[in-house]
């Protein structure tokens, strides 16, 4: 975890000569992101972008960011499951689960 979190962020400032503030799960949150995976990214990074789809406000938890997976060789009718309500229903577990970590 301390290479993938915190290691791998100070590569990638030093390679872009930048500060890295977001962290993006990159496959399913649920089952990637545990109890101290979460420490880490919250103690390292501004932002968790997570795999969880759903809506996003200004008042949301900047370390439970959700976004939606769209795959460029997806046709029409996988977006607009990807995108509609009900892909949010598979989630909603997941989501609960993570926020009690």
């Amino acid at each position: 975890l301390i290479r993938e979190i915190v290691e791998s962020k100070q590569w990638l400032s030093n390679q872009l000569g930048t500060e890295i503030d977001s962290f993006c799960s990159p496959i399913n949150t649920g089952i990637s992101v545990n109890s101290k995976a979460k420490e880490l990214i919250a103690a390292n990074y501004r932002f968790h972008f997570t795999t969880y789809p759903g809506l996003n406000a200004a008042y949301r938890d900047p370390h439970m960011i959700f976004r939606r997976n769209i795959e460029a060789n997806w046709d029409f009718g996988k977006i607009s499951f990807a995108i509609g309500h009900w892909d949010l229903k598979r989630w909603q577990a997941g989501i609960a689960q993570h926020q009690s970590l």
